[in-house]
């Protein structure tokens, strides 16, 4: 966790911490360890046995990306209110945002997997009071892999296989699936990829090419088609900027955030 207690009560961030005071979780109070090395991000952590829900231990993707958003609405002028790591009704949101209008954002930086359930339930339990849910994902190595040769926007090397909790934000978002990469957040949509299927008898168990009879010979042989392949998907990424976080309600009930951004197949940025 990047935010701490210290012994009046008061909040610190894990980059203002020093070794010699004493820290404690803000949820259990426990005593925290405070970490602060030459490669991760300064930040506080239980001790091994410590049995706190909110302990766990953070990759460095997840506690930069939440170091980075906060950073970047500390002070901003759209933004009423930033908190880090906000205790929110049962959930604890990686960056809470309350904007000048009075909508309140919960940002969820999720980079461990996590299934469909736990996701549209910590959504549901948002969308109960009010809050906008905003997902945003990072750490999928074969991503990164594929956003590191981008150039100009244009992935050369499009096809990819989305998981479920990517495809169902991607339908919430209208099209969008936003990511997490190197200090800053694309938008990525996913399109679906056709793969011509040979040709084959009617008779034939499997799709491919019939080897007892040739086309002509057998009337029920046919040339091919085009297959819609399961879960693969070429992409399509924006850079997003700037990260002006807006509200929508879906007719389900849900509340989710997005950016503020143009619709993703307009060339001209915001």
């Amino acid at each position: 966790m990047l935010k701490a207690k210290n012994k009046k009560g008061e909040e610190v961030l894990g980059r203002n911490a020093t070794k010699t005071e004493d820290y404690y979780c803000p949820h259990c109070q426990e005593e925290l360890v405070v970490k602060k090395g030459e490669i991760k991000i300064h930040h506080f952590a239980h001790v091994a046995e410590s049995e706190c829900p909110y302990g766990a231990e953070e990759t460095e993707t997840h506690l930069r990306m939440k170091e980075f958003l906060f950073n970047y609405y500390s002070g901003k002028p759209f933004v009423r209110m930033a908190e880090l790591e906000y205790f929110c009704h049962g959930n604890i949101a990686d960056v809470y945002l309350e904007d000048r209008k009075g909508n309140s954002f919960a940002i969820e930086c999720q980079c461990s997997p996590i299934e469909k359930p736990e996701m549209i339930n910590r959504t549901k339990q948002y969308s109960k009071k009010g809050i906008y849910t905003l997902w945003i994902f990072g750490a999928r190595q074969s991503l990164d892999e594929k956003l590191k040769r981008m150039k100009n926007g244009i992935i050369f090397e499009p096809e990819y296989f989305s998981n479920e909790t990517e495809k169902m934000s991607h339908t919430w978002n209208y099209g969008r699936v936003y990511y997490f990469f190197e200090d800053r957040i694309y938008s990525i949509h996913f399109e679906p990829v056709n793969r011509w299927i040979p040709g084959a008898c009617e008779g034939c168990l499997k799709e491919k090419q019939c080897d007892f009879k040739k086309k002509g010979g057998c009337p029920d042989f046919f040339e091919g088609r085009l297959k819609t392949a399961k879960n693969l998907r070429r992409i399509s990424v924006r850079e997003v900027h700037p990260l002006v976080p807006v509200g929508f309600k879906r007719q389900s009930g849900l509340r989710f955030g997005r950016f503020l951004d143009r619709r993703w197949w307009n060339i001209v940025d915001v």
